[in-house]
Parts: structure tokens; C-alpha cells; sequence
């Protein structure tokens, strides 16, 4: 059977997607959700507009407006008006999700080592390099 590489990584995305899903299952988040609050974590407080998410993970403008909206809507982000610009609005993590920081880091962990377990070290670090040079394209 002759396997190809871009169905055999959206194989392993999807499963990734699933894996995820089901472990972030109990903070009623989805693994999009989950993956916007941790770039949220790693900026400074309202420093992040919309588009910045949009580049980081290559969506859509209206893929990313559906997930702040339901973040917005459990409680874990807020926007603002732009300081610098009028037009557009700033997001930042409330309290709420500010609490679950430790939590969901935990999950992260959790999740890299189950979606690494079959790999040695030295296999993880070519993986991250090979996937690194086809997300550059």
C-alpha cells in the first residue's frame, strides 16, 4: 500500500484533533480554543488583535471570529478597543482563564506525551524539523 505524506499528516492531525478533544473534554474546550488561550498566555495582556491570531495559525477571519466569540462567551477572553487603532480590538484572558493556566499546561503536557510516546527523543526532535520545514512553504 503506497502511502502519501499529505494523507498520512492529515491522518495524524486528525487523530492529534481527537486525542485532544477528548482529553480538553472536561474544561468544555475544543483544541482550536485551547491552542488560541495558550498563544494568549505567551503575549503580554491585550497586546494580541484578531489578525495576529488569523497569521499565527493560518485561519480564516471567520473561523477565528467564531472561536473568540465562544471563548468570549465562556468567560476566558474579553476585547477591548485598540489604543492604536480605533477600528480594531485587543484580546486578553480574564481571570477565569488566567486560573486555569497551571491546568491546561498540564494538559499540554499530557497531550505532547501522548502524541509522542511512540517516538524516541532523537525521532521527535527530526519530526519537529521535517514538520517545520513543510509549515514554511
Amino acid at each position: 500500500m503506497n502511502k502519501t505524506v499529505a494523507i498520512t499528516l492529515g491522518k495524524a492531525n486528525i487523530k492529534l484533533n481527537k486525542m485532544a478533544n477528548n482529553i480538553l473534554a472536561p474544561y468544555e474546550l475544543t483544541y482550536t480554543q485551547f491552542k488560541v488561550i495558550r498563544f494568549l498566555y505567551r503575549n503580554p495582556p491585550f497586546s494580541v488583535r484578531q489578525v495576529d491570531i488569523e497569521d499565527h495559525f493560518a485561519l480564516t477571519n471567520p473561523s477565528v471570529t467564531g472561536i473568540l466569540k465562544n471563548l468570549e462567551c465562556k468567560g476566558l477572553i474579553e476585547r477591548k478597543i485598540n489604543p492604536d487603532d480605533e477600528r480594531s480590538k485587543i484580546i486578553g484572558l480574564t481571570q477565569k482563564a488566567y486560573g486555569m493556566q497551571d491546568e491546561l499546561a498540564m494538559v499540554r503536557k499530557q497531550l505532547e506525551e501522548l502524541v509522542t510516546s511512540v517516538l524516541t527523543p532523537e525521532e521527535q526532535a527530526q519530526l519537529i524539523e521535517l514538520l517545520c520545514r513543510i509549515a514554511d512553504l
